[in-house]
């Protein structure tokens, strides 16, 4: 439960500082909804027979090549899955979400999918990731926040 809500103060913070000294402000202005597509490979690990478990997510890499910004993202979800990706842009930073509408079956998996984004701006950019359940307790699986340089 800290964990969350630690990443989600990070990435806040994140947001502030790069909204510092600009009149187009990152906190000021709310995100601008775009739709990611996600490239989902399948199972990658071994299967968990928990019906629940807070697991954890990581960026493995990324390439950007002036349109896209490709996420190679490591999380877990359900290994029944219907997901749903959103992402909200904003000035220098991105959130991304993965949903499972489905969460279809009795057990937790590994993934590692590409997250394809929208991006044209080069620079820093804050990304912030999660994985969730909307129907399940708790509905945060995993996620995480980093910052990463676009040449």
């Amino acid at each position: 439960m800290i964990r969350p809500l630690l990443s989600a103060a990070l990435f806040a913070a994140i947001l502030v500082c790069l909204g510092c000294g600009s009149d187009n402000s990152t906190g000021s202005h709310p995100g601008t909804p775009v739709s990611v597509r996600q490239l989902d490979y399948g199972c990658q690990g071994q299967l968990d027979s928990v019906a629940f478990r807070t697991g954890s997510a990581w960026l493995n890499g990324y390439a950007f090549d002036g349109d896209t910004l490709t996420l190679d993202i490591h999380f877990d979800a359900n290994c029944c899955p219907a997901f749903v990706e959103s992402a909200l842009l904003y000035e220098h930073a991105i959130a991304i979400e993965a949903a499972d509408t489905l969460f279809g079956c009795r057990c937790m998996c590994d993934y590692d999918n590409e997250f394809l984004v929208p991006w044209s701006t080069p620079g820093q950019v804050a990304v912030s990731f999660k994985s969730t359940a909307p129907e399940h307790d708790p509905a945060l699986i995993c996620s995480f926040d980093t910052l990463l340089t676009l040449e």
